[in-house]
């Protein structure tokens, strides 16, 4: 049992040595980390809430911009609004009105 017990000795004292170690290594870390400016958390936070406030500026003014027309109507360029049974669109489609065509969807057989 003797011997059972020197391995176990031997092996809490690795685990202690190797424990040692990491401890030390991170106080290295520690001292080779850069040294921080000072009022660079403050300055960086200023930027932050700077960014959010522009975006919901621009947020409130997308918001401010929206412009409802009711369902089932169509606004016209004079700003009238009409039903969307009564939309033309020849005469208020985005394409003029063309040559006309008749027959001219049929193939000649």
């Amino acid at each position: 049992m003797a011997g059972g017990d020197a391995g176990a000795s031997t092996t809490l004292s690795k685990e202690e040595a190797a424990a040692e170690a990491a401890r030390i290594e991170a106080r290295k870390r520690m001292e080779k980390r850069p040294v921080r400016p000072t009022g660079l958390r403050s300055e960086l936070l200023r930027l932050h809430f700077a960014l959010i406030a522009i975006v919901a500026l621009f947020v409130a003014l997308g918001l401010s911009l929206t412009h409802p027309v009711p369902e089932g109507k169509y606004e016209t360029a004079d700003g009238s609004l009409i039903d969307l049974d009564a939309f033309d669109p020849v005469e208020l489609g985005p394409f003029p009105r063309g040559p006309p065509h008749p027959g001219g969807h049929r193939t000649p057989d």
